[in-house]
């Protein structure tokens, strides 16, 4: 088991065309971290290159989507004080018995995860 795993969130998750306000496709725990350069301008930052990482058991039903622009898996939720936040599942590996999802924040411009 990795040391720093991120901080414990529940997130749902919503397979491709599903979005909110419809039911969740999937519930999970898992562990979120920021993995984004700080320092980094946003403005030069891509739209495949990951912002955060979450970490959740390896029957998790979290998908990807091809690594292409405009082109993403699953939609992530994370609840938090406000509204929540969104993230786009670009890629998902397995490593031993966990499900490793790199993500990318939609709403960067909100400011850090702030975990209820």
């Amino acid at each position: 088991m990795p040391k720093n795993l991120g901080q414990p969130v529940s997130v749902t998750v919503y397979h491709p065309p599903n979005v909110p306000p419809a039911a969740a496709d999937v519930t999970a725990f898992g562990f979120l971290r920021e993995i984004y350069e700080r320092g980094k301008d946003i403005a030069l930052s891509s739209a495949t290159t990951p912002s955060h990482m979450l970490t959740v058991p390896l029957g998790t039903d979290i998908r990807d989507g091809p690594m292409e622009i405009d082109q993403v898996g699953d939609a992530v939720y994370v609840p938090d004080y406000v509204t929540g936040a969104q993230y786009d599942v670009l890629s998902v590996v397995r490593r031993g018995n966990l499900r490793i999802c790199y993500l990318r924040r939609k709403n960067r411009n909100a400011g850090p995860f702030t975990p209820n």
